[in-house]
């Protein structure tokens, strides 16, 4: 589903994880 592919993009995306914590947080809402 997406939140897994979002999930796997992120820990790759380790470099842009400065907007990853708001979006970490929706994507664990959603969930």
């Amino acid at each position: 589903k997406l939140c897994e592919r979002n999930k796997a993009n992120r820990e790759k995306l380790t470099c842009i994880h400065t907007m990853g914590t708001k979006s970490f947080a929706r994507l664990r809402e959603e969930e």
